[in-house]
């Protein structure tokens, strides 16, 4: 079986942490974890647009080598804590940081529009993007040289290698795709998502 980054970060957020952010948004089980598959692969598809330039890709390297080794137990510990909001508003700012503002908040309307209310939105996206971050961040030190992760040509190569993955995902998650994998993955480009 072939490696998918998409299932990788999946199965390392994992249906533990994705059940407490559910309980702490108030979100039923099922809801939440649709939100998280449709979530997943939309910010590793803003990432993989972030590293097709030398300079995207540089800055994501230095965004996720900043990152604490233990990420995820550090957000599994703050999600339905005292320290949850300030979890959501990092979280958000970091997301932000490495796919873009506006992509981020079209992340957040897209799941509105899907029937997830506006808090409950805002904290998933805070929450479940830094820990797409955190996870890539293990993957590509898994793929890396030690405890290195990949450098910034590394990770976009290892992206663009994900295409047809990312795509897949995202055209089954709550967007509708106006190119299929097929040709995202031809063109070397990934669909526009229309929300």
């Amino acid at each position: 079986m072939s490696f998918n980054i998409v299932s990788a970060v999946l199965k390392s957020i994992g249906p533990e942490l994705t059940a407490k952010i559910a309980a702490a948004l108030g979100l039923e089980q099922a809801l939440a974890t649709r939100a998280v598959g449709a979530l997943v692969p939309a910010v590793l598809g803003g990432i993989a647009g972030r590293t097709a330039t030398p300079e995207g890709a540089t800055a994501l390297a230095s965004t996720l080598g900043s990152l604490a080794p233990d990420t995820l137990t550090r957000i599994d510990g703050m999600v339905g804590g005292p320290q949850q909001g300030a979890l959501i508003d990092s979280g958000t700012q970091l997301l932000a940081q490495a796919i873009g503002g506006s992509a981020t908040q079209s992340i957040t309307q897209a799941l509105e529009q899907q029937g997830l209310p506006g808090p409950a939105s805002k904290g998933l996206v805070g929450m479940i993007g830094p820990a797409v971050l955190g996870s890539l961040t293990q993957v590509t030190k898994s793929i890396g040289q030690g405890d290195s992760p990949l450098g910034a040509s590394g990770l976009a190569q290892l992206l663009a290698s994900q295409k047809t993955n990312i795509a897949t995902a995202i055209s089954s998650g709550f967007g509708r795709v106006e190119t299929s994998p097929a040709e995202a993955a031809a063109s070397g480009r990934f669909p526009e998502v229309r929300w």
